[in-house]
């Protein structure tokens, strides 16, 4: 089941990645968080997830990607 959930991953990031980012987001704040941010956080998260950045068993609770915004991602701290 892991493996599925990573495999559809990986093809929701590349289909995000062959889309353009609307310029119409371009300089929208979302709770005082830029959208490019927020959009170039969820990638970088997928992209440590891919990449086996995380353990395969949770050790904390949920967050969001205006974590990683603020924080810097779970690797990068």
């Amino acid at each position: 089941m892991l493996e599925e959930k990573l495999e559809a991953l990986s093809r929701v990031r590349a289909e995000h990645m062959a889309m353009p980012f609307p310029p119409g987001f371009r300089r929208v704040d979302v709770e005082d968080r830029d959208m490019l941010m927020l959009d170039a956080a969820a990638y970088g998260y997928a992209a440590d997830v891919l990449n086996g950045a995380f353990p395969r068993t949770p050790t904390r609770g949920p967050h969001t990607a205006g974590d990683e915004v603020r924080h810097g991602a779970p690797g990068n701290r």
